[in-house]
């Protein structure tokens, strides 16, 4: 079945395109091209009315929403996430784990949908393991019950599941990261910095492991402190001055201000961020109280001020962001629309080697896409060919 989008505005990876058309057949990419290239009969027409059409959002950090989490080991509750962040522009993900006991995280692994699987929203491109090897001073709302010292015997168990592991997320200057990272490199697993106490220098160090990625940049990692009253810089400077770490942010507005957003695309450049939702089971409610983490054994936090946290108030407890406030919020710090969805899908899908088939509009990729109107409200998501959610 061949499907037409007329009258659009076409979001490609380096430029937007107006009057343009893009034309799907079943579940693929088949062309795009003005609105004059297109003149044969198709099976069906739908006319955009000048809204744009961008690829699809994929979301590299995600632990649930709609009141699910990916911890819950549900695959009833797998689409409720799914379904619930397809209505905000999410066509894919990575279902994100937390710190705590190894065989909740083995039945994730276990239960986890594969790529192609149906589950009326999302896809799921694999698992991002966050935890549990993080910095006790930099832990956030990680349970420290469960936070541990790595050791290779443990990871090699978790690397059992490699296939589905495709991003590891860590504290760099534990104990023996520099025999574990390569490890997991070697895996063609994605290994992040997270929750951290590293100075600079280690974090510099890291990325000759094999280390790619810092985790909600500036959240769980020091910046510049003091040793004797002396300054030092801090993982946060670490990324700065790595060759290339590419920086994942919480671009909600509340875990980093406009200014700060301004600053990491002004110093790394717009190919070196990426953008999260770090979303938990709240998002997409009206939820006031929530659980960071599986139902029987997570975290209660609270929803305040657009954000969760712990109920003392002491940290942030994730997010309870979507993908559209994500690119509406670079878009009002001034980072243009092709910037923006690229740190939204292309350079995701770079991240975990899925840019054959996703992130771009583009001939012979996958049709995720979406649709939406200048002020970034989703009109439209579009898997494989198929509208999972319209806003009539």
């Amino acid at each position: 079945m061949k499907t037409l989008f007329k009258n659009a505005r076409v979001v490609l990876e380096n430029r937007i395109e107006e009057d343009y058309s893009l034309l799907i057949e079943n579940d693929h990419i088949l062309a795009y091209g003005p609105n004059t290239f297109f003149i044969d009969n198709y099976d069906l027409i739908i006319d955009v009315k000048n809204q744009f059409i961008s690829p699809g959002f994929i979301d590299l950090h995600v632990h649930g929403g709609g009141g699910a989490d990916f911890m819950d080991h549900n695959n009833e509750k797998f689409k409720i996430i799914t379904q619930a962040h397809a209505k905000h522009g999410m066509t894919a993900c990575l279902a994100t784990t937390l710190s705590s006991l190894n065989e909740e995280v083995f039945e994730l692994l276990e239960k986890c949908p594969k790529e192609d699987e149906n589950l009326e929203g999302a896809r799921i491109l694999g698992v991002h393991l966050e935890g549990p090897y993080f910095s006790m001073e930099q832990r956030g709302a990680q349970d420290p019950m469960y936070i541990k010292t790595p050791q290779v015997e443990e990871v090699n168990e978790f690397l059992k599941y490699k296939h589905q592991i495709k991003r590891w997320s860590m504290a760099v200057e534990l104990e023996n990261m520099d025999k574990i990272i390569p490890i997991i490199k070697q895996n063609n697993i994605l290994v992040s910095l997270a929750h951290t106490s590293a100075t600079a220098q280690e974090v510099i160090k890291s990325e000759d492991w094999g280390v790619s990625l810092a985790t909600h940049f500036y959240s769980g990692m020091g910046s510049i402190y003091r040793i004797k009253g002396l300054r030092a810089a801090g993982a946060v400077e670490g990324v700065y001055l790595s060759k290339s770490m590419i920086a994942e942010i919480i671009a909600d507005g509340k875990h980093l201000p406009k200014e700060l957003i301004q600053m990491i695309y002004k110093f790394l450049g717009a190919k070196r961020v990426i953008l999260t939702t770090d979303a938990m089971r709240a998002a997409g409610t009206d939820h006031m109280e929530s659980i960071l983490g599986s139902l029987e054994k997570g975290q209660r936090v609270i929803i305040k001020d657009w954000v969760a946290k712990l109920p003392d108030e002491t940290s942030l407890a994730g997010s309870i962001a979507t993908m559209d406030r994500l690119l509406k919020t670079v878009l009002d710090a001034g980072i243009s629309m092709v910037d923006g969805v690229n740190s939204i899908s292309l350079l995701p899908a770079k991240l975990i080697h899925v840019d054959d088939r996703y992130g771009k509009i583009e001939p012979n990729y996958k049709a995720d896409f979406v649709i939406f109107d200048d002020d970034i409200n989703i009109i439209s998501t579009y898997i494989n060919g198929k509208c999972v959610y319209h806003n009539a």
